[in-house]
Order: C-alpha cells, then sequence, then structure tokens
C-alpha cells in the first residue's frame, strides 16, 4: 500500500463537507462530492460510516490517502463477494440462528490478508458488527488510529508477513473460534500482488477456511520453472492471450482443486466423503476502475452435501464452465 498524500486545494471550500469542520479538503472530500456515477462507491456513500470517515478526526489519516476512492470501490466490490459466500454458507433454509450471520454476522469470522489501511475491514465491521474481524500486514509503519472508532471494535490488527508460521496460526485460530461458536471462517484479500495471490489460496486450503475471496494484482515478476505462476507472462505470449486473465484462472484452479483428500488438511490420507471439496467462481466486476479487477470465490462444502448453488449438475443446469455475466462484457466461471 502506498503512503497518504494531501490532495491540492484549489475548489471552493463551501462546496465541501469538510467547511464546517475548519479542515483542508482531503482526498476523500473530493472522491464523494458531486454526482456520483460508480455503483459501488455510491452505495458506501448511502451508509452512515460516511459520515464517519468525513467528520471523524480518527479517520484524518485514511481520508487523506490519495488513493481512497480507488480503495473504497475495490473493497466494496470484495464485500459484496463476502456476502454471496455468506448467503452460501447459510442458505435461506437455515435456522432462524443462522440468520443472524446474514443479518449481523454472528458467528462470522474474517481474515483480511495484506489489509493495509484495512478498508475492507472497515465496511465489514459496518456491514456485520456482530463478527470477529482480523486485519494482517507487514508494514510497520502505517498508522492506524481508525482501528479505536467505536465502529471498528471487532477488529483486530496483526503486524505479520502472510508467509510466515504466525500468519497461518492466526487463520487456525480464526476458524477454530469460528467452528467453536458455530459460525463459519472467511479468507480475503483485495489486490494481492504476485505470489502473494497464490500464498492466500495456500492458507485457506491449509487452515480449513470456509470460504476465500481473492482479487489478485500484478503477476510473479520472477520467472521460475519450479514455482507456480512465475512463467505465466510466458506461457499467455506464447498462447497470445492476456496474462493477467491466465494467472486469474491459474489461481482459480489451484482453489477450485481442492485437498484431493476431503479432510482440508492438503495431506492426501482424508476419507474422501465430499468434506474440503469446493464450490469455486471467477468473474469479473466491470464496476471496479482498476483493470485487476477479477474476483476468485471458493467456498467449502458441508460433509455429506454441497454448498448451495454448487455442484456439478448445477453448473451443467447454467451451461456449465465459463458462463456470461450481467453483461455482454462480463463473464464467470462456475462450479468447477
Amino acid at each position: 500500500m502506498e503512503e497518504g498524500q494531501d490532495t491540492e486545494e484549489g475548489h471552493d471550500a463551501s462546496r465541501a463537507p469538510c467547511a464546517a469542520l475548519n479542515r483542508k479538503k482531503a482526498a476523500l472530500d473530493f472522491a464523494l462530492e458531486g454526482e456520483i456515477t460508480n455503483p459501488h462507491l455510491r452505495a458506501f456513500a448511502a451508509t452512515p460510516l460516511r459520515r464517519a470517515l468525513l467528520e471523524d478526526v480518527r479517520f484524518d489519516y485514511w481520508r487523506r490517502y490519495s488513493r481512497c476512492k480507488k480503495e473504497l470501490i475495490e473493497s466494496w466490490a470484495a464485500l459484496e463477494q463476502l456476502r454471496r459466500c455468506v448467503r452460501r454458507l447459510f442458505p435461506s433454509s437455515a435456522a432462524a440462528d443462522d440468520a443472524d450471520a446474514h443479518r449481523t454476522g454472528a458467528g462470522l469470522v474474517f481474515v483480511e490478508l495484506c489489509s493495509g489501511r484495512g478498508c475492507l475491514s472497515m465496511l465489514l465491521a459496518h456491514e456485520f458488527p456482530d463478527a470477529t474481524i482480523h486485519m494482517c500486514d507487514a508494514d510497520a509503519r502505517m498508522k492506524l488510529p481508525h482501528l479505536a472508532h467505536p465502529s471498528m471494535r471487532n477488529v483486530t490488527f496483526h503486524l505479520e508477513d502472510v508467509f510466515t508460521d504466525e500468519a497461518k496460526r492466526t487463520v487456525v485460530d480464526a476458524v477454530a473460534k469460528a467452528e467453536r461458536d458455530g459460525g463459519k471462517c472467511l479468507v480475503v484479500g483485495v489486490h494481492l500482488c504476485g505470489d502473494l495471490a497464490r500464498r492466500a489460496v495456500e492458507l485457506w486450503r491449509a487452515t480449513g477456511a470456509h470460504a476465500l475471496v481473492l482479487c489478485p494484482c500484478c503477476l510473479p515478476r520472477r520467472r521460475r520453472a519450479d514455482a507456480f505462476g512465475f512463467h505465466v507472462k510466458d506461457q499467455a505470449r506464447k498462447m497470445r492471450i492476456d496474462s493477467y486473465a491466465l494467472w486469474c484462472v491459474m489461481l482459480y484452479g489451484l482453489a477450485a482443486a481442492g485437498d484431493g483428500d476431503g479432510d482440508g488438511d492438503g495431506d492426501g490420507d482424508g476419507d474422501g466423503d465430499g468434506e474440503g471439496a469446493v464450490c469455486c467462481n471467477l468473474c469479473v466486476d466491470e464496476d471496479v476502475t482498476s483493470p485487476q479487477r477479477s474476483f476468485i470465490t471458493a467456498v467449502r462444502r458441508a460433509r455429506g452435501g454441497r454448498a448451495r448453488g454448487g455442484g456439478v449438475e448445477a453448473a451443467r443446469s447454467r451451461g456449465g464452465g465459463v458462463v456470461p455475466g450481467r453483461g455482454a462484457g462480463k463473464w464467470r466461471i462456475v462450479d468447477r
């Protein structure tokens, strides 16, 4: 994540929400002024969280971040994917207790990998006030005064490198807590660069977390024949296809492969009764302004059953494989 920067003055201060607060306009003020055309940003602007971000001094460092508009759009897109995963984990026919997970997040545990300032965690805390949220990031220089805001009381920050055992232990503990409470654990990573995206899938598979939402960013930069994905640029050039699209499909295949043993630990010694089998989806969200806007989601099927909307037969009923999205330019891969 890049360090925040103050935006330049030059607009009429009387038009800004910050005018009455006697402070200089920040990047967030410029992002939210006038007519908002992006649907993700418009949805955020309709929440009470908008006022807190604009007025509370604890969010001052965050709202001055020059890329806050981009992060809000990407994080809201990820939030929508997480909502879909929650609906799959708790089908509409579930008991009334499970309905609380839809409404308040009771029993849910979210782990945001490479969280940065925690834009997505901030939205999750507002959307699911009874959920438990963990932010993991290796940047010790980052300032997080907004975590002291009452709306983020259920958010915990972990200064961890996702490649370390400590990060894996954080996810393992999150899964254990969710299962003790009868809930689910969801792992999410937004715009993870290079091998971080592969690591996110690896953590999700190794820890038995119930769902994964991943938006990959840039490609692995090194070229090694013995490492996953490090030759994606060469492969894409030979196949004459977009390298980012190929990278996303490779990560989708890694997530959709599951354990192969059915016990969720990736060691190949499971009983093969369906635990660990996953229902995957790969889609492009064209409302995200960044060119890297593909989302990979994976939901583990319950033992002896399958997640709502998943399975080979469901995929066949929809045409299987690659299916169209809402618009002609959209596409998604479902239920491998």
